[in-house]
């Protein structure tokens, strides 16, 4: 008699723990915010993907519309901004324009990418890079035929640098202009207005293509490349 309700006891102790161990089949909220940040940083990454392919496009679209004897510059110029532009994006742009600005005018955190991981801010750096990439395309074309690559290295370099990481840490990254409400949901103003203007004004100072729409000899326009 007394086995079987020792038999009992252990039995119903190995229920009741098995119930207290068993998986909820609710979503706990833990769970939720785990799921949401996994979401989110799959939408950053797949879209500063397709925001750097504009680099691409920026290039076809430059190269059918310069002569021949420029299409390889024009290339050359659209590869070596991505690539230059990503070391600075990654010594101290991104630092510039997210680092923990609070209101400020620049940042100050994130230099050499020390505590990206930390704060989970990967995603956000790949995304504000192919933006600062696309600012910086848009001169390119605004300047074609009219700068030769050094020159333009040395632009790229204050572009991905201090220009476009001193915008964005004014909007984006929370800086005094964001304080005072000012919001850019896509980058019209922080990405377009400032790669367009930068590269009006680097028109401006070049002037126009000598040759390209009336050569100095013949009165005769030259043609360019096929655009399309």
């Amino acid at each position: 008699m007394t086995s079987i309700v020792q038999y009992k006891r252990v039995l119903s102790q190995d229920t009741f723990n098995n119930t207290q161990t068993a998986k909820s089949p609710y979503v706990t909220a833990a769970e939720l915010d785990e799921l949401k940040r996994a979401v989110d940083m799959g939408w950053m990454l797949t879209a500063g993907v397709l925001i750097f392919l504009m680099n691409a496009g920026f290039a076809m679209l430059e190269s059918g519309s310069v002569r021949f004897k420029n299409l390889q510059v024009v290339l050359i110029k659209n590869m070596v901004h991505a690539l230059l532009g990503g070391l600075i994006w990654w010594a101290w742009g991104f630092a510039f324009a997210f680092g923990n600005v609070e209101g400020g005018f620049i940042g100050f955190k994130y230099f050499l990418g020390l505590g990206l991981g930390e704060d989970g801010m990967h995603a956000q750096w790949w995304l504000s890079y192919a933006f600062a990439a696309a600012a910086t395309s848009i001169v390119s074309g605004s300047v074609a035929e009219r700068i030769n690559v050094y020159t333009y290295v040395c632009f790229s370099i204050l572009m991905f640098g201090f220009i476009y990481p001193m915008i964005a840490a004014w909007t984006w990254g929370r800086g005094w202009l964001y304080v005072f409400g000012y919001e850019d949901f896509a980058g019209s103003g922080v990405v377009h207005i400032t790669g367009g203007f930068a590269g009006l004004m680097g028109a401006v100072i070049c002037g126009p293509r000598l040759g390209r729409f009336e050569d100095v000899r013949t009165g005769q326009a030259i043609a360019s490349e096929s655009s399309t």
